[in-house]
């Protein structure tokens, strides 16, 4: 699942995911908000696609209950200023084993939000 979401693999996503599944990107990015349902989660996907990439490194998992929390490192940004730094995927799972939250936390919030919006300043330069 954290593999599919990383490469933005929505039909692989939607299997393991509830139809009302809420992800939520703290911060002040244009990426930053809650997103609802399979819709918002694809169109997050979609821009996330834009200013992540994932570092192939091995991951590492917590479980605590019927929570599990990734740690995957990304390149995050674009134009002037690209980091790496790595992202906590905080997922919920209900009863029945599927996710139906995702909390994404940034290491550094405000460095990730500058390499975010970083992306959008080199997009407006090039058109």
């Amino acid at each position: 699942m954290v593999m599919a979401f990383a490469r933005g693999d929505l039909a692989a996503l939607e299997e393991g995911v509830r139809p009302d599944v809420e992800l939520t990107l703290r911060g002040d990015s244009w990426l930053a908000g809650r997103y609802r349902g399979y819709e918002e989660f694809g169109q997050y996907a979609a821009g996330a696609a834009l200013v992540l990439g994932a570092v192939n490194r091995q991951l590492s998992y917590f479980h605590a209950g019927a929570e599990m929390t990734v740690v995957h490192d990304f390149l995050v940004g674009g134009g002037a200023l690209l980091v790496e730094m790595p992202l906590h995927e905080v997922v919920g799972f209900d009863a029945d084993d599927l996710v139906e939250s995702l909390l994404i936390r940034p290491w550094d919030q405000r460095l990730f939000d500058e390499a975010v919006n970083a992306f959008l300043v080199s997009t407006a330069i090039r058109s």
